[in-house]
């Protein structure tokens, strides 16, 4: 037999081939993604890319796909680049990618629509929490390049609208890798130490990419954790952030954040003078109106003639107190007790007069109803018949019938026999 050789053996030297061919070192491959899983505890990426007759299996190992700006899903269509080489162990090749890019979207725009979904479903951009401005605000932190002409711009509006407000600048980068945490600390700088009212984030227009370092997570969050309010002013009025949507409110230049913070002085001066007028007139009217109630007053007797006024009221005090019924008390209440009691005496004797009067009467009505009353007449040995409790005569009866007869000292349960009318000898 010719020389035999082991499957690592074979595996190596395949793997050999694949690492020293040039156009597998550094190749680009499009596809569709399918069976992606993303290793929560190592960081890597495991999935396949496949077009519409083939696949190869691919890795992205987590020193790569920590830079990858979004989520890669299953039928995405994406272009990777990488190394082609073997694993050895199953002897099978696959794709070492070190970078990974939406086919067909640009990856900036496919990260900060992902992004900006991912904290919007977190209430991160709810209107509820936004914070109003101050009205009148004395400090005002500006996390801006200092050396840009962004806050050039931001100082001359304060300087003519607001000049009385101070203005505290904490440098920060605008641009580049390091720029998003330079201005995330200078956030946390100012709602730290509670200095300023309002919190200004700035920078002039540029590229999306430029921009990028304003769509930061843990930028948009830290604005979100500050109790001070957050006004963005990235830009141009057409360019949006991720800081945009979390602040407080958004400025569409640095400009207009400046004037949007502050009031006009102008305005501010005009108002005054409109209320120091206001209050002018109406001191101006209260005065004259207290001035004439102090003439009335001052014209009243009792305060332009006091001591005439007082020797009125004590003569009309002496006059009181002359009066039977205050100066002699005790007579004028024994006189009083005297009419009483006559008056107690006459009410008695006419009450008594009444009442026999009427006792008189009542007798003499009673006798008088008792000589009609019917039993009266019962006790003289008359009687009366009652059918069913109703008062009948001869000519009701008939033979047979059961009745009642009343006396005046009971009744008596009776049967008709026979009956004879008045004026009609007939017997039935």
């Amino acid at each position: 037999m010719e020389q035999v050789i082991t499957v690592s053996q074979v595996n190596k030297y395949l793997k050999l081939k694949m690492d020293h061919d040039v156009r597998l070192s550094d190749i680009y491959i499009s596809g569709e993604i399918s069976n992606f899983t993303n290793h929560s505890k190592s960081g890597h990426f495991y999935f396949s890319l496949k077009d519409e007759s083939s696949a190869i299996k691919a890795v992205m190992f987590r020193q790569h796909s920590c830079n990858v700006k979004f989520t890669p899903k299953d039928g995405q269509k994406v272009i990777v680049r990488g190394q082609v080489s073997v694993f050895e162990r199953d002897g099978i090749y696959q794709v070492y990618v070190t970078e990974i890019v939406p086919d067909g979207a640009g990856t900036l725009a496919l990260a900060f629509e992902e992004l900006k979904e991912k904290l919007k479903n977190e209430g991160l951009f709810d209107e509820k929490h936004k914070k109003a401005l101050p009205l009148y605000p004395e400090k005002i932190g500006i996390v801006t390049s200092p050396t840009g002409a962004a806050v050039q711009d931001m100082l001359n509006v304060f300087k003519r609208r607001y000049p009385l407000c101070e203005l505290v600048i904490y440098p920060a980068l605008v641009q580049g890798d390091n720029a998003a945490k330079t201005i995330t600390d200078g956030i946390k700088y100012f709602y730290l130490k509670n200095m300023v009212d309002v919190i200004i984030i700035a920078r002039g227009g540029g590229s999306a990419e430029d921009l990028w370092c304003f769509n930061d997570e843990a930028l948009a969050r830290e604005i979100y954790a500050s109790h001070i309010p957050v006004v963005s002013a990235v830009g141009h009025e057409t360019d949006f952030t991720i800081a945009d949507f979390v602040s407080d409110l958004r400025a569409p230049t640095p400009s207009a954040a400046a004037e949007l913070c502050t009031p006009d002085i102008n305005s501010l001066r005009y108002n005054l003078s409109e209320f120091s007028d206001r209050s002018e007139a109406l001191i101006k009217s209260r005065l004259e109106m207290f001035s004439k109630q102090l003439d009335f007053y001052e014209n009243r007797p009792c305060l332009k003639n006091a001591e005439y006024y007082l020797k009125s009221m004590k003569d009309k005090l002496l006059s009181l107190m002359s009066r039977p019924c205050i100066s002699r008390t005790d007579k004028f209440f024994d006189n009083h007790k005297t009419k009483l009691i006559q008056l107690n005496d006459k009410l008695n004797s006419a009450t008594e007069k009444i009442y026999f009067e009427n006792k008189a009467k009542l007798l003499s009505s009673a006798a008088k109803l008792d000589a009609l009353s019917p039993l009266k007449v019962l006790t003289r040995g008359y009687s009366f018949v009652t059918k069913q409790d109703k008062l009948v005569s001869c000519k009701s009866l008939s033979p047979d019938d059961e009745v009642s007869v009343r006396f005046y000292d009971g009744t008596a349960q009776a049967k008709i026999l026979t009956k004879t009318e008045r004026g009609n000898d007939n017997v039935k």
